[in-house]
C-alpha cells in the first residue's frame, strides 16, 4: 500500500491534502509542530471508515531543519517505504522592510522564513530521495504565486517561495525519469478562520473568479500531480489562483 508524507498537514491545504490521500487509500503521515493538532487530524482520518489505511502522526518543528529527520525515520520505521512527498509546511511571515542598512529584526524574520519555508524542506526532501527512487515516487512542493513576482506580503516570504519553486525545477532535472517533481502555486486561499476575511476580500477584488480558493481545490491538484496519471508532467509550476496573475490590475491605456 502506498505511503505519503504531507508536511504541515494540521490545517488548511495540508489537512485537506492528507484527508484526500487517505480517501484514496494511502497510508498518510500527518505532521505539524503542535501535538494536539497532529492527534486531531490523525483521529479524524481514523474515524472516517474502518477501511481507511492507518495514518501516522509525527510532531516536528520546521524552525530547526534537524527536527524534520524524525518524519522520515518514523515513516520508514512504520511503513518501510515512501511513495509521495508533499512539501506543504510553511509560514506566512509578517511584512518587513529594511528601515536602515543594519536592521536585525528584518534579517531575523527573513532567516526564519528561509529556514521554515525552504531549508527544512530541502533537508527532508534530499533525505527522502533514495526511498522515493526505490518506489518510482513523486514530489509535490506547495509554493505560491508570491514566488513569481514582488508582492505586498514582503520580500522574506517571496524569496523563500521563489527559491522553493526553483528547487523543485532543478530537482526535477536531476531526478527524472526516476522521480517526478512538480510545484503548485496557490493564489489567495481561505486556509483558516484567522485569515478568512482577508483572503475572501482579496479573492473578490483581485481574482477573475471573484472569490478566493478553497483548500480542497489545491489538494485536488496536489493529488493529481502526485498520482501515477500525469506521467508526462514533471518540473512544472501549476498556478491555481483563480486568474489572479492575469487579471488587469490597472485601467487599460488607450491611444
Amino acid at each position: 500500500m502506498s505511503v505519503v508524507i504531507v508536511t504541515g498537514s494540521t490545517s488548511g491545504i495540508g489537512e485537506s491534502t492528507a484527508n484526500l490521500f487517505a480517501d484514496r487509500g494511502y497510508h498518510v503521515v500527518v505532521t505539524g509542530s503542535d501535538s494536539a493538532n497532529v492527534d486531531r487530524v490523525v483521529d479524524s482520518i481514523r474515524q472516517k471508515s474502518p477501511v481507511v489505511p492507518e495514518p501516522l502522526g509525527v510532531v516536528a518543528d520546521f524552525k530547526d531543519p534537524v527536527n524534520v529527520d524524525s518524519i522520515l525515520e518514523r515513516t520508514l520505521e512504520r511503513f518501510e517505504r515512501l511513495d509521495v512527498l508533499v512539501n506543504n509546511a510553511g509560514r506566512t511571515h509578517r511584512k518587513i522592510g529594511p528601515t536602515s542598512g543594519n536592521d536585525p529584526t528584518c534579517y531575523s524574520v527573513y532567516r526564519q522564513a528561509m529556514t521554515i519555508n525552504l531549508d527544512s524542506t530541502i533537508r527532508l526532501t534530499l533525505n527522502a530521495v533514495p526511498h522515493l527512487r526505490a518506489t518510482k515516487g513523486s514530489i509535490v512542493n506547495v509554493s505560491s504565486i508570491a514566488s513569481t513576482r514582488p508582492s505586498d506580503i514582503g520580500f522574506a516570504y517571496c524569496c523563500s517561495k521563489s527559491a522553493l519553486s526553483m528547487f523543485g525545477e532543478c530537482l526535477a532535472t536531476d531526478l527524472c525519469p526516476d522521480i517526478r517533481v512538480n510545484n503548485v502555486l496557490p493564489g489567495p486561499t481561505v486556509t483558516d478562520a484567522k485569515s478568512a476575511t482577508l483572503m475572501r476580500d482579496a479573492g473578490q477584488r483581485l481574482c477573475l473568479t471573484q472569490r478566493a480558493g478553497r483548500p480542497e481545490e489545491i489538494a485536488n491538484a496536489i493529488y493529481f500531480l502526485a498520482s501515477n496519471k500525469p506521467q508526462y508532467i514533471t518540473g512544472t509550476n501549476l498556478v491555481i489562483d483563480g486568474g489572479y496573475l492575469i487579471k488587469p490590475k490597472r485601467p487599460s491605456i488607450t491611444t
